[in-house]
C-alpha cells in the first residue's frame, strides 16, 4: 500500500503579488483540513470535500471567481468561453490541461526520477503534450 497524498491545486491564474501570501495560506489551511480528515480515517471523499469549503473561504480564490462573474455576468457561455477567460488570466494556453481534467475520466500523473544533480519528469496523460507547470522545491528531505 502507498502512502496517502493530498494535492491541492491552487488554481491557474496569474496571482497578484500582493495576494500571494494570502493564497499559499488559504491552500495551506485546505491541505491541513482535508489531512485532518484523512488522519481521522475519513473517506478521501470527506478530504476534498473539507478542502474545497476551505478553498471556497479564501479570498484569493473568490477573486478569480469573481473574476469570471462579472467578465460573464447575464450571460449565457460555454465551456470553450470560460478556458479562454481562464488561459487568458494566467497568460498561459490551458487549452490541454482542460482537455484532460474536463473530457477525460483518468487523473494525469507526474512521474519523476533523480539523475545525478538533476530531477527528469514526464506527465502521464490521456492528452497528447498534456503539460501543466509544478513547483518543486528540493531540500535535504527530498522534494516538497
Amino acid at each position: 500500500m502507498t502512502d496517502p497524498v493530498l494535492l491541492i491545486h491552487g488554481g491557474a491564474w496569474a496571482i497578484p503579488d500582493e495576494l500571494v501570501e494570502a493564497h499559499l495560506n488559504g491552500v495551506k489551511k485546505a491541505i491541513d483540513a482535508g489531512w485532518r480528515v484523512l488522519e481521522k480515517r475519513g473517506s478521501a471523499l470527506d478530504a476534498v470535500e473539507e478542502a474545497v469549503v476551505i478553498m471556497e473561504d479564501d479570498e484569493a480564490f473568490r477573486q478569480l471567481l469573481r473574476g469570471l462573474n462579472k467578465t460573464f455576468y447575464h450571460q449565457t457561455v460555454t465551456t470553450q468561453e470560460v478556458e479562454q477567460y481562464m488561459s487568458q488570466v494566467v497568460g498561459m494556453n490551458l487549452s490541454k490541461v482542460f482537455d484532460q481534467y474536463l473530457r477525460h475520466t483518468t487523473i494525469p500523473t507526474l512521474e519523476y526520477r533523480f539523475n545525478g544533480q538533476q530531477i527528469q519528469y514526464r506527465w502521464v496523460s490521456d492528452v497528447k503534450d498534456f503539460n501543466m507547470p509544478v513547483k518543486v522545491k528540493l531540500s535535504d528531505n527530498g522534494l516538497s
